[in-house]
């Protein structure tokens, strides 16, 4: 079971989820998440602070959906996510990334994002024709100096078929 509420006013929305188990051997139900957030948007701005992961992070947010006066717009975004209950074993305690993203045309759009505080990077580009829609994305660690190259860690492509 689960349940959320949110309301806005004054350009300002205030959110909260619950989702709910059934606990074993009891009639009672156990919460198996629950988070909350805010968020402020005026003009092309918008700054959000959410939790994750029943309170244990904490993500803040602040992103722009026209930068500059450019003919295709770009958007651009910087999220930054602490954890607040001790860090799971191999897991960043902080992250910030930079998030960018440009309508090319009304249909190709160029996503990319770089994790500043570990130098891993995602790119990629969506296109969409008449009934159908092609992504591909590539995901680039850290290389190993200045001059060396970027290595793909992970790479994937999609054809999706229909109404998109």
């Amino acid at each position: 079971m689960s349940a959320s509420a949110a309301v806005g006013f004054e350009g300002f929305s205030v959110g909260a989820d619950v989702k709910l188990i059934k606990a074993a051997g009891a009639g009672a139900f156990t919460p198996k998440s629950y988070n909350a957030g805010v968020t402020y948007k005026r003009g092309v701005y918008t700054a959000a602070v959410v939790s994750d992961a029943k309170f244990e992070k904490i993500k803040a947010t602040v992103f722009t959906t026209k930068l500059g006066n450019f003919v295709n717009p770009l958007s651009a975004g910087l999220q930054a996510k602490v954890d607040v209950q001790a860090p799971k074993a191999g897991k960043p305690q902080r992250e910030v990334v930079l998030g960018l993203q440009q309508d090319a045309s009304k249909n190709t759009t160029y996503k990319g994002a770089i994790v500043l505080t570990s130098g891993a990077a995602v790119f990629g580009v969506e296109h969409k024709f008449a009934n159908a829609q092609f992504a591909a994305t590539a995901v680039l660690s850290k290389p190993a100096s200045f001059y060396s190259a970027w290595p793909v860690s992970k790479y994937g492509v999609s054809l999706s078929v229909g109404d998109v």
